[in-house]
């Protein structure tokens, strides 16, 4: 199905509400995501310290990979404990149930020059948070997070052809393709590791077939947490893709790739049009985007600031477009003109 399907679909027009994205029918065995449910009410100031945890937690976990990589270099024998890497998976996986995380500022930040390194850890938070978007128990997500900070420490063996600065010939992906093995004898190696890790680390580049013995969930939350990283974070040889053309992206041309309720939780969670996003609406007001609504990804909260003719409204106004039958989103403002609007707003 094509994006503009999808779209088309999302923006069909009933009397009172539009239709959610878990009503399209991707894959007709799959139910739809509900969201997982958040156990504390977030005040200002504890979503502070919440976002200061979540710093952290990144840090520690950005160390640990970081310690594991400068020894595994010296000697591909030395391990790491799995108490230490079972802290780290305990701490974010409870973190991620207990708070509600914009998981996503914390992702984008995080644009290191260190690529190996920052997409490692990157991949952990984005595989943890899509864990919980589709409901996991913690025992799950400390086994996905595990598996995630090790995926790729095969390509220690690797990293001459990893680090090149531009586009991989077919021979040199192909070799890099062999990293997996690396990594899963690595990961099987470790004391008192879960057996399923060392497998969800060997496949998470493979590709869905429809069967889940051949392929586990936790692989692909990796594989697609991999590639959304991949897309959506700076490389010599290709530009910066926006979140939601990495999530266009991905429905329309790897939809085949992942398990379709895997691509659902993606795109209810991080949504078309993610927040911070500057959009045109069909009165031709310009608005700002400050919410998704899980279920509707086409059809988020909003602050409509601007008028048709792009001056600032005297009383601006939020409007939740997944309860508005007449009011829909238009199109995203490119690069450029959002910029502009964030400079311009800030001297007003």
């Amino acid at each position: 199905m094509k994006m503009s399907n999808i779209i088309k679909l999302g923006n069909r027009k009933t009397s009172t509400t539009r239709k959610s994205f878990s009503d399209i029918n991707l894959n007709k065995k799959e139910a739809p995501i509900n969201r997982l449910q958040m156990k504390d009410i977030i005040t200002t100031h504890s979503q502070s310290n919440t976002e200061d945890l979540a710093e952290s937690l990144y840090e520690s976990i950005q160390s640990e990979i970081q310690s594991i990589f400068n020894r595994a270099s010296i000697d591909f024998e030395i391990l790491p404990s799995i108490s230490n890497l079972s802290k780290l998976a305990n701490d974010l996986a409870d973190l991620i149930q207990r708070h509600d995380i914009d998981i996503m500022e914390i992702f984008l930040k995080h644009r290191d020059d260190s690529y190996l390194l920052s997409h490692s850890v990157n991949v952990t938070f984005m595989a943890a948070i899509v864990g919980s978007w589709l409901n996991y128990n913690k025992s799950e997500l400390t086994r996905i997070i595990i598996a995630a900070m090790l995926h790729d420490i095969g390509m220690l063996k690797f990293k001459d052809i990893a680090d090149l600065p531009r586009r991989l010939s077919k021979d040199e992906k192909a070799a890099l393709s062999d990293h997996v093995h690396y990594s899963k004898e690595f990961a099987e190696r470790i004391d008192g590791i879960d057996s399923i890790i060392p497998d969800t680390v060997y496949s998470h580049h493979k590709k869905y077939t429809g069967n889940e013995k051949t392929l586990s969930s936790h692989a692909q939350i990796i594989g697609i947490a991999d590639v959304f990283e991949a897309m959506t974070h700076p490389r010599p040889y290709k530009d910066v893709m926006e979140p939601h053309a990495a999530i266009c992206s991905i429905i329309e041309d790897l939809r085949g790739d992942f398990d379709s309720s895997i691509i659902k939780a993606f795109v209810d969670n991080v949504g078309i049009y993610p927040v911070s996003s500057w959009v045109r609406l069909n009165t031709k007001e310009i608005a700002l985007v400050i919410d998704t609504n899980s279920g509707f990804p086409i059809n988020p909260k909003v602050k409509v600031i601007l008028d048709e003719n792009h001056q600032r409204l005297q009383n601006s106004r939020i409007v939740d477009l997944s309860k508005q039958s007449e009011l829909a989103i238009e199109n995203l403002l490119d690069n450029q003109t959002q910029n502009a609007l964030r400079s311009r707003l800030l001297v007003e």
